[in-house]
């Protein structure tokens, strides 16, 4: 059982799968996303009732409030069982990064790091050496905000294009539901709410409405001209678009605007963080347990490139944990990429090597700066959208739409959230 967005790709596999067991039929039934409270519980009762043998899901999608044991089978079981893993052929700090309660219920095969590229020249006007910035937490980009809007009068700087009061939340731990513990109505969140409510919000990106935020979000593959073109924007997330990874070759290029990519920090964790685009359950209670397994062993050992694959968008967006389908599949991107940007670029005219030579050089430090990244990550992000959608966003529109004070806004969702890690 998968969702719309990762169906397709789940598909791609179902068909690899059974070219290698020709009577087996891996069925891929789509369910819709859980958006807000309502759909989440009936998606859970649904699993209770009728589970499937594998889910498919992703970070924003979190059974917080459900023993996922309930649910899920440790993965751990399966992974060091006679029909197991070899742990060195993954990047495997993964694993315990994406644990629950000392378990592996859901289970990471493409992620997404959180990066973002600074604007050199704004940096540049505050005095600020992009070579020594190595993260940015929310507050430190509100600080370097209000330095930027201070030292360019005449212009309008924005953030980042995704920025508004909505990340003041979703960039920041809320509440733990173990320890019974909410995070929101405090002088941190107040004083962090006013200083964002200042800053200005890209209207053609994000769109608030009465009863939801859309954030546009489009992932490019091409040429990375934002990289290069004059900006107003700080920050540029990197997101899903790997493609911005072109910084890292295009510094030569006079008409270059960010800098390679610093780490955003959530909240208060510390090191490394990552949103898990495609991860896997086996049902607690699957029919087929053992097959569900050498479904999602499959999944797991896949080693070959599927960058060409139609239907196959992670390709283009994501990471793979395994190292050797890293190695090959993010390969083809990074050189697609280097020969697509140069194109575009005019860069050969820039570089002061033969072309061969800088080209190795560029792939090898691109490969070389994510698979670091990837061996240094030990937390996964994770964030309830329809806790989000129900629970938080009615006071976040209240509060945009001028409606009600900062103040109103975080006790009226503190007291809501108690409510609901209390229940």
């Amino acid at each position: 059982m998968a969702s719309l967005w990762n169906a397709s790709e789940i598909r791609v596999y179902a068909r690899l799968f059974n070219e290698l067991h020709t009577g087996v039929n891996v069925d891929v039934e789509v369910y819709e996303w859980a958006e807000d409270a309502a759909s989440h519980m009936a998606l859970t009762t649904r699993l209770l009732a009728d589970p499937p043998d594998v889910f498919v899901s992703h970070s924003d999608l979190t059974f917080e409030k459900k023993s996922v044991e309930v649910l899920f089978a440790d993965l751990y079981g399966f992974m060091d069982g006679p029909r197991g893993i070899g742990y060195d052929d993954y990047f495997s700090n993964i694993f315990s990064a994406a644990e629950i309660r000392g378990g592996l219920y859901l289970l990471p095969i493409h992620i997404s790091i959180e990066c973002g590229f600074l604007n050199t020249r704004l940096m540049d006007g505050i005095g600020v050496d992009v070579s020594e910035v190595r993260e940015l937490s929310f507050d430190g980009e509100i600080d370097l905000y209000q330095r930027v809007a201070e030292a360019f009068p005449d212009e309008e700087i924005l953030s980042n294009p995704r920025f508004s009061i909505f990340q003041a939340f979703t960039r920041n731990r809320l509440y733990d539901v173990d320890n019974k513990l909410v995070y929101i109505d405090t002088p941190e969140m107040n004083e962090r709410l006013v200083r964002a409510l200042d800053m200005p919000v890209d209207d053609e990106v994000v769109h608030f409405t009465p009863e939801r935020i859309s954030e546009r979000i489009i992932v490019t593959f091409g040429s990375s001209d934002d990289m290069l073109e004059d900006s107003n924007v700080m920050v540029i997330p990197m997101g899903s678009n790997l493609n911005r990874l072109s910084a890292f070759f295009l510094q030569e290029h006079p008409g270059i605007q960010f800098s390679p990519p610093v780490t955003m920090v959530y909240g208060g964790s510390e090191g490394f963080g990552f949103h898990a685009y495609t991860s896997l359950s086996i049902m607690r209670d699957a029919a087929n347990s053992g097959l569900a397994w050498e479904f999602v062993r499959f999944i797991m050992e896949f080693e070959d490139s599927l960058f060409l694959v139609s239907d196959y968008y992670s390709a283009i967006s994501h990471l793979p944990i395994n190292r050797a389908r890293f190695e090959n599949q993010v390969f083809e991107l990074i050189d697609e990429i280097y020969t697509t940007n140069m194109f575009y670029s005019n860069m050969e005219q820039y570089i002061t090597m033969p072309p061969e030579e800088h080209k190795e050089q560029s792939i090898t430090q691109i490969m070389d700066y994510l698979r670091n990244y990837l061996e240094q990550l030990n937390y996964e992000i994770r964030y309830n959208q329809a806790v989000m959608n129900s629970l938080i966003y009615p006071d976040i529109w209240l509060l945009h739409s001028g409606q009600q004070d900062v103040s109103r806004t975080l006790a009226n969702i503190q007291s809501r959230i108690e409510l609901y890690i209390y229940e």
